[in-house]
């Protein structure tokens, strides 16, 4: 069995971090992340891939609006007209434990969008169990529900990994433990919830997060790229590819001030040559930078072709101070400064000073040491 892996879509048509496109009226944030999503259904398609698993958070809330649920479903309802079975199940943000954005498709009961809401269920022909999020969901509670099956390929879950990366408040929702995971037994483990792609095998079996399909805001500037599973299971042996989603909303600080533009590849670039088309832009700026227009700042950008544009003032405890790369701990005159706040205090400064020279030789030192 072959399928594509993805999760944590987060539909929504209201982001703030988006305009709106007048012409369809529709926010531009939702197209873009629709194209995304039919860049993965393409890709099975051209690949001879039949299903598509999607672990949850297909929406960004559980009561999405009628114009979100309907765009969604014709988008499924053309990929399954080309052929694609879908698998889907609630995430955290799809249900409030209650009610389910994911319900209204489910009532549909569409040919060929299967999905699971509420409550768990496994599809036998595939070996496929499907544990959608719930509150209070444990490792025991899904070894219950599927203990007695014969088949296990495939776990679809929701949920966050003790320890596993960008889970930032342990106390947050309910957690599994790695090992646990891998002893329910399943080759594959398709898991939502982390928007960080990473994955763990013990050289038989799989849990993987794919990550969610676009960077959600400025939390996630440093993991930008984004992907998607390519996964096979063939005799029990697993075969897992990571295909790269392309960047279509790219995250951009401006740093005013510096005059530079951090780019998600963690490169500083000069203002006038940053390619602004379609990305979501944060100036940062110092509070008393005279040079610094709001409004006229703002729309430069934008008419470079930007989707969203925001201006932050720069944190008290940050510096924008840039350096040459021959700047060294000697051109600061450190002696002076120490000199300098002795006598404003009052204190004795040949004490201080006599610390810092010792500190300074023995830094020295290690430095030699090392190149050694």
């Amino acid at each position: 069995m072959r399928f594509i892996n993805c999760a944590d879509f987060h539909f929504m048509n209201c982001h703030p971090y988006s305009k709106v496109n007048l012409e369809l009226n529709v926010n531009e944030r939702f197209l873009l992340q629709m194209k995304i999503f039919r860049m993965i259904c393409n890709y099975a398609i051209k690949n001879n891939v039949k299903y598509i698993l999607a672990s949850g958070d297909i929406f960004e809330y559980f009561n999405p609006s009628s114009r979100e649920r309907t765009e969604v479903f014709n988008l499924l309802s053309e990929y399954r007209d080309r052929g694609l079975i879908f698998f889907i199940i609630d995430g955290n943000h799809d249900t409030n434990g209650f009610w389910s954005a994911l319900g209204y498709l489910g009532k549909l009961k569409a040919p060929d969008i299967n999905v699971v809401s509420g409550e768990p269920r496994y599809f036998e022909e595939l070996g496929l169990a499907c544990y959608p999020y719930m509150p209070g969901q444990t490792v025991e509670s899904i070894k219950r529900e599927f203990k007695d099956k014969p088949n296990k390929n495939i776990l679809m879950l929701h949920g966050a990994i003790v320890n596993a990366l960008n889970w930032k408040n342990t106390s947050c929702r309910d957690m599994f433990d790695l090992s646990e995971l891998f002893d329910l037994g399943f080759n594959y483990t398709a898991i939502g919830d982390l928007h960080t792609n990473q994955s763990w095998n013990n050289g038989e079996q799989y849990i993987a997060y794919p990550g969610n399909i676009m960077a959600k805001d400025f939390t996630e500037f440093d993991s930008q790229q984004k992907y998607f599973m390519d996964v096979e299971i063939a005799d029990g042996k697993v075969n897992v590819k990571k295909i790269k989603l392309p960047i279509v909303n790219p995250l951009l600080k401006y740093d005013f001030d510096s005059e530079v533009v951090d780019t998600q590849f963690g490169t500083k670039i000069k203002f006038n040559f940053a390619d602004f088309k379609n990305s979501i832009v944060k100036v940062i700026v110092s509070k008393n930078n005279p040079d610094f227009r709001q409004k006229q700042v703002l729309d430069s950008i934008y008419e470079k072709g930007a989707s969203f544009v925001f201006a932050e003032q720069r944190s008290t405890t940050e510096t924008s101070i840039t350096y040459s790369d021959n700047t060294s701990i000697d051109s600061f005159k450190i002696e002076d400064v120490i000199s300098e706040f002795c006598t404003q205090k009052g204190y004795d400064t040949e004490f201080p000073l006599k610390i810092y020279k010792d500190v300074k030789e023995i830094s020295n030192r290690e430095k030699l040491r090392d190149i050694e």
